[in-house]
């Protein structure tokens, strides 16, 4: 039973060694990619601009993250109470793409696709 303590002591001293080094290597590595930030800032280097964002659905029609209340309304099949469901979900996260009018409630595939040919979220 002793030599079994023993074993059991080791192994586990063993797993905790092993965590201290991983530990240790990413706090090492971390530190790297901190500093190599900080060099690329103070060198007075700006990052290279974004690409500019994907228009998703028909360009010329409403934008679905600064339309009115009124002018979403005006979209087929958004009743008050769907255009309302929208501003709030686009106050929390603006849309990137026109599916993601989805995670509204009572807007599906067939309302998607049908807003898909009057508006569009850039």
């Amino acid at each position: 039973m002793k030599n079994a303590r023993k074993a059991a002591g080791l192994i586990m001293l063993a797993a905790c060694l092993l965590l201290a080094a991983f530990i240790t290597v990413s706090a090492i590595s971390g530190r790297t990619q901190v500093n190599t930030l900080h060099r690329f800032a103070a060198g007075g280097e700006t990052l290279p601009p974004a690409p500019p964002r994907p228009v998703s659905g028909n360009p010329d029609g409403l934008n679905l993250n600064t339309a009115t209340r009124e002018q979403l309304m005006t979209l087929p099949g958004i009743s008050a109470a769907l255009a309302d469901a929208i501003i709030a979900q686009r106050v929390i996260r603006p849309f990137s793409f026109i599916e993601d009018l989805k995670v509204v409630k009572g807007i599906g595939d067939k309302r998607v696709e049908a807003l898909r040919e009057v508006a569009y979220v850039k």
